[in-house]
């Protein structure tokens, strides 16, 4: 059985302990490893990476058409299945954004606390801010 599979336009690994084994781990402990997630306009990837760095990078999946989105994301966790290994995941902001289900690209409020736009650029501006509420303009401190 091999440890690769193909879906659709994604190539993933099933069988992540028996591919440690195969590969010289003397047994597969998940807290051992994180799962790192990078995704770019041309691929999503996923690759994991031991604690200890006594093992080169493992790639579980990798895709190049796959969008840069959460429903692409969840996709590939799921089929990694990563609910039963439960790895830590390491990340950028970007795929922070994405694995919150919060839009692609610039995100215009990344926070809920920093509800103001921050694509506004004034000089010496901060907003003066109410919670909850959205698109604050900014006036000088």
């Amino acid at each position: 059985m091999g440890y690769f599979c193909q879906e659709e336009d994604l190539v993933y690994c099933r069988d992540v302990a028996g591919l440690l084994v195969k590969l010289g781990a003397s047994h597969y402990d998940p807290r051992d490893w994180r799962l790192f997630i990078d995704s770019c306009k041309r691929s999503l990837k996923c690759v994991l990476l031991h604690n200890g760095n006594q093992f080169a990078s493992i790639p579980l999946a990798h895709s190049t058409t796959l969008e840069e989105k959460y429903e692409a994301v969840k996709y590939v966790l799921d089929k990694i299945q990563y609910e039963q290994h439960q790895w830590i995941i390491c990340v950028d902001l970007k795929m922070v954004n994405f694995l919150l289900g919060q839009q692609s690209g610039f995100t215009k409020y990344p926070c809920f606390i920093c509800m103001w736009d921050s694509r506004e650029r004034v000089a010496g501006a901060r907003a003066v801010s109410t919670w909850g509420e959205k698109h604050h303009k900014r006036t000088s401190c």
